[in-house]
Formats: C-alpha cells, sequence, structure tokens
C-alpha cells in the first residue's frame, strides 16, 4: 500500500471520528487498516483534510530526505539501502504521528477560523428579527422531523433548514449564509456528541420553539451515563423562552418524563396513539386515518403517526390550513436509507432501507413496521453502535426481537455479531435460517444483482462505516 493511500484510509477514520486522536490511532496500527475497507461515506475532502494530508505527506517527506541526508553522509552503500528500507517500513508507523503533529500545530488556526465562521453568521442571523427559529433535538429522528415539518410548513411559508445531517455550528453556519429575507422560519437540527453541544447551537441561532424527537442510550459511549445523555439534549428545553413552545415524543418515556423538569415554555407532546387506524399494503405504503382525515403515505415506519400528530400540531398552531397540510404528508418521501422501500410488482417482493438508522427505539420500530407485511421476512444488520456498557445487553434482546419476529436474519461478521446470535438462540431461532456474510461488500453484490426471493420482505438495518468492527 503507497502511503498516500494509507494515509487517507487514517484520514477518513480521523474524519468519521470527529479528529478523536485514540479512535484514529487504535485504527492505523491494526490489521483492518490493510484490508479492504468497507467504507459508507467517502473522504470528504474540505479544507481542513486537505492542510492535514498535504502537511503530513511534507512532513514525511522532510522527515525522510533529513533522514537519506544523515545515513548518505555516515554509511557505506550496503548499509546505506539496508537503512532506507528500514526507513520505508518505519514510515508506515511514523505517518500517523506526523498526522498528529500537524493537526496539534493547525488546532489553534481551526478553531479560530470556525469562531469566525460561526460569529459571522451569528451576527448575520440576529439581523433576521423576524425569523422564526425551530431547533430540533433528540437520540433519533432529527433529521426525519426536520424536513417533514419543512416540507409541511413551506405549504404556506417560505421555510429554509439545515442540510442533511449537518448539525454542528459550522454545519449550521453554512445554512445562515443561504438565507434571504424572503425566508420566514428557520429549522436548525441539533447534534450531540458531548454536554454542551446543544446549548451551545441553541445559544448560537437562538430559537423560539424547540421540539424533542425521543432520547435513549445511542451515544452512551460518548456520554458515560443516560443521565447526561437527558440532560444534553434538553439543553434545548431549557433555552427555549416562556412565550415559545415545546413538543415532545409521547411515545418516548424518557422524554416525557424529562421535558417538563427542563422547560418552562409550554408543551405538547406528540403520539402514535393520536390515529384512529393505520393499514399498511404489502407494496410498501400505508393509510392514516388522522381525526377523520384520510393519508396515504409512503412512508412506511411503524412511527409515522406520530409524524401525522407533530406535523397536524406545528401546522396548525403556525395557522395552516389542515388540506395542506394532508398534501404535504401525502407527498413527502422518507429522508435517504431511513425506512425507504422499493416494492418488486413481478416477484412481490419488497426491498426496506433502514441502513442509516442505528438506535434501539428506531430498530424496534422498523421490526414493528416488519410484521405488518404478510411475506417472508428477512432482517440484515450489521448490529448497533456506540452503546458502551450496553453493547451487549442491547444487541442480545435485539436477537430475542428478531426470533420472535422474523423468518431470517443475515449478519455481517462484526463485533457485536456473538451477542445477536446468543439472543437469537435463547429463544430457540433455528440456526439454519441464519447467513453470516464476512463484509458488507458481500451484501452490497447481492442487492446489486438483485437476488431477491419472491413473496419476501428484507429490511437492511444499519450498516458500518469502516472505523466500526
Amino acid at each position: 500500500m503507497f502511503p498516500h493511500v494509507f494515509l487517507r484510509r487514517i484520514l477518513f477514520i480521523y474524519q468519521q471520528e470527529m479528529y478523536m486522536t485514540d479512535k484514529m490511532l487504535s485504527y492505523a496500527f491494526s490489521q483492518r487498516v490493510f484490508s479492504s475497507p468497507e467504507i459508507l461515506n467517502s473522504l470528504d475532502w474540505t479544507k481542513k483534510v486537505k492542510v492535514f494530508f498535504w502537511g503530513t505527506l511534507l512532513v514525511s517527506a522532510l522527515s525522510f530526505v533529513s533522514f537519506e541526508i544523515s545515513v548518505f553522509h555516515q554509511s557505506s552503500w550496503g548499509l546505506f539501502i539496508i537503512m532506507t528500507l528500514f526507513f520505508v517500513l518505519l514510515h508506515y508507523l511514523l505517518l500517523p504521528l506526523y498526522l498528529i503533529m500537524v493537526k496539534v500545530l493547525f488546532d489553534p488556526i481551526d478553531i479560530y477560523l470556525k469562531k469566525q465562521i460561526v460569529q459571522k453568521a451569528k451576527k448575520k442571523l440576529q439581523g433576521f428579527s423576524d425569523l422564526i427559529i425551530i431547533g430540533v433535538a433528540g437520540s433519533y429522528g432529527k433529521t426525519t422531523v426536520k424536513d417533514l415539518l419543512c416540507h409541511v410548513l413551506s405549504k404556506k411559508y417560505k421555510v429554509i433548514k439545515t442540510e442533511l445531517s449537518k448539525n454542528t455550528p459550522l454545519g449550521i453556519a453554512e445554512a445562515i449564509d443561504k438565507i434571504t429575507t424572503d425566508h420566514q422560519i428557520f429549522i436548525v437540527e441539533m447534534g450531540e456528541m458531548y454536554q454542551g453541544d446543544v446549548l451551545e447551537i441553541a445559544e448560537f441561532v437562538n430559537p423560539k420553539y424547540g421540539i424533542i424527537t425521543g432520547i435513549n442510550e445511542q451515544h452512551l459511549e460518548r456520554f458515560q451515563t443516560f443521565d447526561n445523555i437527558i440532560a444534553t439534549i434538553n439543553e434545548l428545553s431549557a433555552f427555549v423562552p416562556d412565550s415559545g413552545c415545546m413538543w415532545g415524543n409521547g411515545d418516548c418515556e424518557s422524554t416525557t418524563q424529562s421535558l417538563p423538569q427542563f422547560s418552562s415554555a409550554p408543551i405538547s407532546f406528540f403520539s402514535n396513539t393520536s390515529i384512529d387506524s393505520q393499514q399498511y399494503l404489502q407494496t410498501g405504503k400505508q393509510k392514516i386515518v388522522y381525526k377523520g382525515h384520510v393519508i396515504q403515505s409512503l412512508f412506511i415506519a411503524d412511527y409515522y403517526p406520530s409524524l401525522v400528530d407533530v406535523s397536524f400540531q406545528i401546522g396548525k398552531f403556525f395557522e395552516m390550513k389542515e388540506l395542506d397540510i394532508i398534501e404535504a404528508l401525502e407527498s413527502f418521501e422518507a429522508v435517504d436509507r431511513r425506512m425507504n422501500p422499493q416494492y418488486f410488482k413481478d416477484i412481490n417482493t419488497l426491498v426496506i432501507d433502514d441502513t442509516y438508522n442505528g438506535n434501539m427505539d428506531g430498530v424496534k420500530h422498523a421490526i414493528q413496521t416488519l410484521l405488518r407485511f404478510p411475506q417472508r421476512k428477512v432482517y440484515v444488520t450489521a448490529g448497533l453502535k456506540e452503546l458502551g456498557a450496553k453493547e451487549e445487553s442491547s444487541h442480545v434482546q435485539l436477537g430475542k426481537w428478531l426470533a420472535e419476529s422474523v423468518d431470517e436474519v443475515w449478519l455481517v461478521e462484526k463485533s457485536v455479531t456473538p451477542f445477536i446470535m446468543k439472543g437469537l438462540i435463547s429463544k430457540g431461532f433455528n440456526t439454519k435460517n441464519i447467513k453470516i456474510f464476512e463484509t458488507q461488500l458481500e451484501i452490497d453484490v447481492f442487492c446489486e444483482e438483485k437476488r431477491f426471493e419472491k413473496n419476501h420482505v428484507y429490511l437492511f438495518q444499519n450498516r458500518w462505516s469502516d472505523n466500526y468492527f
């Protein structure tokens, strides 16, 4: 492997892990770095990454040249060649250290530049005094709720939102740069990786309204305790003023219990129980009856009724017509890789892509959705990530759920695979109906060749990029 290829691989991990040095070193000094990478996303060549890449190569080249000059003047030709080969091998061990050196040197500049960008965006945002700002926080569902509300509210208002899953101050500043005097509502997705993250964003954008999509143990590895997660997400609840309003997921016990403790603003809960009926079609559609209104949707997630409820609550709060809300709900399509259905009519088979979902609540809802369809059920997963001390117990529970719900289970060989197997076997699941793939790429090839069986429904749940193993 050439040095620049090796560097690109460890840079990808560094970027995926939010530039956590210990995670990058763990990957760089493991055998995985020399195996074929299974990368969900490609390296994003930001200015920062370019500085790290070229800076590391420059330091590496200078180190190599200095070493060669020193050895050349003090050695015979034979020793010179041997020492050169030795340094080439050593080079792979030194590259991660050179990368850290470049990062340490660049960090003060990076912090300063980011601060300037955020301050500039904050100043611009303060100039739009009439702009309605809605913050969206939670362990899961943030992007879906944000995109759905933007789609609904756009029927009456000029709405702008943060793009994709860009939920850090820098990503939010990027969205603010596109705001014009025509915009009336700004919906901000607020990410949480450490305590204080949500508060930092709230102080940045100053939301008058907020939504808590749900709270679970996602990122427990980083937060250490569940209480830290609850407190961090509710930094939004505590920030929203009395004159504003908070909406919370009424189907999530952690949200219903914590939101009133943190918020002084009026609170309204949205829930799956708000609907009159819910019907699934084997073609990958569902029909919701909500307070007498019939809504047909391509969004098949089991939690969709709660999204219908929050859409109506917020739409009517902002004085929208019910017919406009219904029209928006029926035309909304799921966010990419979040319960996206594809129906193959000739073989009566449905394929559901939920590979972005990686939390226990989302998994539970996905399995419940799967149960709604009459075809033979196949569940495909690599498992969940960042569950910390809950990793084993959560995956054993996942295995138990699957044993009681599906006909086949396909697993990608990862560190959590034995725990899922343990749960499956404990419930008497037939091991003949378990397939284990060595890599995600094997499943990708299977899907690309569309070798799906007749009268099946396949649910692809969560996918691990190469920074997890």
